[in-house]
């Protein structure tokens, strides 16, 4: 049986929650998260996982001592702006390619391929100013 439609009020604030089936995580998060962005834009839905996107870029930019600009600048090998991302993807829905571009990680798939790495690096093996960003996040 379909599920009743859900009533809507004018300028109520609703939380959206997104699981796979069988309460799974999704497996094609960034499908979910261009979908979840085109809805909103046909709509009018505010995404604040966008605010708080740039909340996190700021703080980690903060945590390691520069501006948001510095933390942009191209250096290869740099676990600052990757334990960024990786922070704003664990923490949002914001897609990877907007992480790519506010981060200056060339693409999507490039920022993807960073944030799968920082997180796979045992914490021990990271810089220590890294490493306490890393575990100073609360993320699961």
């Amino acid at each position: 049986m379909p599920r009743t439609p859900r009533v809507e009020y004018e300028n109520a604030v609703y939380h959206v929650m997104a699981r796979g089936d069988r309460r799974e995580p999704i497996r094609r998060r960034e499908l979910f998260c261009d979908t979840f962005a085109e809805a909103c834009g046909r709509t009018g839905w505010q995404n604040h996982g966008i605010r708080r996107a740039g909340e996190i870029i700021g703080e980690g930019a903060a945590h390691y001592g520069m501006d948001e600009f510095e933390l942009r600048k191209d250096r290869r090998g740099d676990w600052r702006r990757s334990s960024v991302a990786w922070a704003v993807a664990r923490e949002t829905s914001v897609p990877h390619a907007w992480i790519a571009e506010k981060l200056n990680l060339k693409s999507a798939a490039n920022a993807s391929q960073q944030i799968s790495r920082f997180q796979q690096v045992p914490e021990k093996e990271l810089p220590k100013e890294v490493r306490v960003w890393k575990l100073s996040r609360n993320v699961a």
